[in-house]
């Protein structure tokens, strides 16, 4: 009876400690699925956050009227000769006469007022009036001069002067489109202004050569233009 008895309390024990062995591990599996599923959700939660998009940077426009700050001032590509044979820093040398004579002429007072009003320009219009400017002084010198050397010279050499001027001024307007044409090419209204002045300063350059053979005296490049009579 008593062994009876002790059987049946072991049994009962055993019982008692499967049952507590299920009920644990069904504690942890629940905190297991319950911790499976936090995690599940915080993800989930991540993942659906809106994603911050980045602000692009905004992007500076190019000025659409470069100053000359931003453009360097157009010149005579040549060499410096510090004012040999009328080379400068903005004008090209003089490739006429003897040495003596661009001598004399360089730094005139006409290059020397294009220079100036030239190289103070403070933008390409401003620039390309300045070309204007020598342009029509040079255009003055020529028939100034044209008029002194036919007094000056002897009576013989003056009707071949009178054939040279009358085949520059022949062929002056076909040249003078070719310069056109030519800065439409590179720089526009500026080569253009640039080039036409550079092609009466020439044609000038070589009448002054001519009184300088003569008389060794070179005209007054201070000649003023004649003032434009009012409109109406």
């Amino acid at each position: 009876m008593v062994i009876f008895m002790k059987r049946k309390r072991n049994r009962i024990f055993c019982l008692i400690f499967c049952a507590l062995l299920l009920l644990s591990s069904a504690a942890c599996s629940q905190q297991e699925n319950e911790s499976s599923s936090s995690s599940s959700q915080v993800q989930e939660s991540i993942s659906s956050a809106p994603q911050e998009t980045p602000e692009p940077t905004p992007t500076q426009e190019p000025d659409p009227t470069p100053s000359l700050s931003q453009a360097e001032t157009p010149a005579w590509s040549g060499t410096v000769t510090d004012g040999e044979g009328g080379n400068t820093e903005y004008l090209p040398p003089i490739e006429t006469g003897s040495e003596e004579f661009q001598q004399a002429f360089s730094g005139n007072a006409i290059d020397s007022q294009f220079e100036l009003e030239y190289s103070t320009s403070t933008s390409l219009t401003l620039m390309s009036q300045a070309c204007s400017h020598a342009t029509e002084r040079w255009k003055l010198m020529i028939d100034m001069v044209y008029q002194d050397v036919l007094g000056l010279a002897e009576e013989a050499d003056r009707d071949s002067i009178r054939a040279s001027q009358e085949e520059w001024s022949a062929g002056a307007e076909e040249r003078l489109q070719e310069i056109r044409n030519a800065a439409q090419e590179t720089g526009g209204a500026l080569e253009a202004a640039r080039g036409t002045m550079l092609f009466y300063r020439e044609r000038a350059a070589q009448l002054c050569e001519l009184q300088y053979e003569i008389n060794g005296t070179l005209p007054d490049f201070n000649a003023e233009l004649p003032e434009e009579e009012p409109m109406g």
